[in-house]
């Protein structure tokens, strides 16, 4: 035993090179080249062949291949290689058209016998030179019959994250079942299929996919389709949408989560391309989508998201856009219809919506815990947002529209207890009232109340409202007071900021008022205020500035009060009519301020302290 081992070690193997050429020449009928060869007995005995180069223009380069042999077999004078591994290679497109070639070939019908039985080829790191999608780090293996045709074959493509169980058929096509855990759509992180498999037969001219199943944003896809590459590339199917009790991140959206109870929808998808990568840039996909209990989480310091009791919508989706269209959703007891679209290459979201019927207050606190605002809303608006700037909003977005809330309150603000601390016959923390309407701006400047309506229960008023994006407050009210005989129009200044505003009559206001009061009393109180709401507009007018108009929502047999609408920068912010908490009136500063001279009863009379106090 020792002499064989010897021996072997000894043997020149070198010298067998151009024999060994030969005869893989031959058996392959194309020029071989081997730069290396080697035997060895152990672990068991094999082959070491390197640097071997096959074909004319080297279609096949192979660095490293070893064979290994059945040792039982040998004993028993069969030749029978129980591995062969090849380790780095690289196939051009010549070679990977004749390896196909052979592959699709059909099984004869009568099996010739063979001189040597390979049983199973594993490869690693291999380079495929495949016509218009080059595959670099190809690895597999073969499993080979007793006539060394395929049996199973195992491939993965890095590139894709791509494994796939080849079976060859008697026809010449192949069962394929593959799958990937993963496969993102260019520019759009959150649109990712997961857990992707495809199952089906290949021909020379397509895939047809009979099963295609697969996760996306947690919701389970299942389908069919069929992709071809004759004469061009082409991906065409249907997919059906399901979903349980899902929760995902939307990476879009800063991390913000979106979820629904149960979802279900079915789409087309279909693309052409030059290429595999085109169609993945061409992919379209249109799909009608039922969901109930659908939360979107607008504001993560919120305790709550924004619920939809039913969300329905028409999706397509193409690589530039992602439109959801004629939404027809249950929100908060009313309804809401429209249209959105984002823009991935340019992260703008865009939107067109119409709320009816829908009660503000849970869509309020899923942007502040603390704003009451109730009541029945009816609402036009429609944007856009950059979502690059999110965290920045409103900067580099403009949202407009108009809106109309009834029968309901606001308040837990402190904007709101800053306006009622002037108004008499008001509750310290809200305003109940019959109507808010407003139209609505929300741009880089801020947020734009304009024409905004008051109706409440105990004053009417108009104006405006710009809050800045560093929380500054400005705007005019004009108010009339009920249950004062028609004689009091009030306008109010607002300044400051949400977290400490002040509200109080206006210069002119003032003015007129304490001259009034002087020479009539509680009448004269009420006269000079309507005096200085004309002395405002005039003096205003001087410096081309309108003042706001008084409001009037007068009863039978009250006077109408007139005046002209200030003409601020419109101003917003459903979102931003969340105005803080708590805070001291004007009046409220300056306890000791009493009326120079004390007359008893009217209502006028009760407001004078707030009025002189400023």
């Amino acid at each position: 035993m020792v002499l064989v081992v010897g021996g072997v070690l000894l043997i020149p193997v070198e010298r067998y090179i151009p024999e060994a050429e030969r005869g893989m020449s031959a058996l392959l009928e194309r020029p071989v080249k081997i730069g290396r060869l080697g035997i060895h007995l152990f672990p068991v005995p094999h082959l070491t062949i390197g640097a071997v180069v096959v074909g004319e223009h080297a279609d096949v380069a192979l660095a490293e291949l070893e064979v290994r042999f059945d040792v039982q077999a040998l004993l028993g004078h069969r030749c029978v290689v129980s591995q062969v591994s090849v380790e780095h290679g690289a196939l051009a497109e010549a070679a990977v058209a004749e390896l196909f070639e052979w592959l699709m070939s059909p099984v004869p019908a009568i099996q010739e016998p063979v001189y040597c039985q390979v049983r199973q080829l594993d490869f690693r790191d291999f380079h495929l030179d495949v016509p218009d999608m080059p595959q670099d780090g190809v690895s597999g293996s073969v499993r080979f019959t007793g006539s060394n045709d395929p049996e199973q074959i195992l491939l993965h493509f890095p590139q894709f994250d791509l494994t796939a169980d080849v079976r060859p058929k008697p026809d010449g096509t192949f069962h394929v079942d593959a799958s990937t855990p993963g496969w993102g759509m260019p520019d759009i992180p959150d649109m990712k299929l997961e857990q992707v498999r495809a199952v089906g037969d290949i021909s020379d001219a397509g895939f047809d996919m009979r099963e295609l199943t697969g996760r996306l944003m947690g919701v389970s896809l299942r389908g069919k389709g069929a992709l071809s590459w004759e004469p061009v590339w082409s991906l065409s199917g249907e997919v059906n949408l399901s979903g349980d009790k899902v929760r995902h991140e939307i990476k879009a959206l800063d991390g913000r989560m979106i979820g629904f109870d149960k979802l279900s929808g079915h789409g087309l998808f279909r693309s052409r391309g030059g290429n595999p990568d085109q169609l993945v840039v061409n992919l379209t996909v249109d799909a009608d989508m039922k969901s109930s209990g659908f939360v979107l989480e607008l504001e993560p310091q919120a305790k709550q998201p924004l619920s939809f009791e039913r969300f329905d919508t028409h999706i397509a989706y193409t690589p530039e856009a992602i439109r959801l269209q004629r939404i027809d959703a249950r929100l908060a007891g009313g309804a809401l219809t429209g249209a959105m679209t984002l823009l991935p290459s340019s992260s703008l979201f865009r939107f067109d919506l119409s709320p009816r019927g829908v009660n503000p207050q849970p869509v309020v606190r899923s942007v502040d815990d603390a704003l009451l605002l109730s009541g029945v809303l009816d609402a036009d608006i429609k944007g856009v947002i950059n979502l690059d700037h999110l965290q920045d909003f409103p900067a580099e977005s403009r949202i407009d529209g108009r809106f109309d809330i009834r029968q309901g309150e606001l308040g837990e603000s402190k904007l709101v207890r800053a306006v009622n601390s002037n108004i008499p016959k008001t509750e310290e923390d809200k305003i109940l009232f019959d109507q808010i309407s407003s139209e609505l701006l929300i741009d880089d400047a801020g947020y734009h109340l304009s024409k905004l309506k008051i109706i409440a229960s105990v004053f009417n008023a108009e104006g405006r409202l710009n809050i800045a994006p560093d929380d500054q407050v400005d705007g005019v009210l004009a108010t009339d007071l009920k249950g004062m005989a028609g004689l009091v129009s009030l306008p109010l200044r607002v300044t400051g900021s949400l977290s400490s505003p002040t509200v109080r009559p206006t210069g002119g206001v003032v003015a007129g008022a304490a001259i009034g009061t002087a020479l009539l009393g509680p009448v004269g109180t009420a006269i000079g205020i309507r005096a200085g709401a004309l002395i405002d507009r005039m003096w205003q007018g001087k410096e081309g500035a309108e003042a706001p108009a008084a409001a009037s929502e007068k009863s039978s047999g009250q006077m109408k009060a007139r005046g002209s609408q200030g003409a601020g920068s419109p101003d917003a912010g459903s979102d931003r009519a969340q105005v803080g908490k708590g805070s001291e009136a004007v009046g409220e500063r300056h306890p000791q301020a009493q009326p120079s001279k004390p007359v008893p009863g009217g209502q006028a009379q009760s407001i004078m302290p707030a009025i002189l106090s400023d």
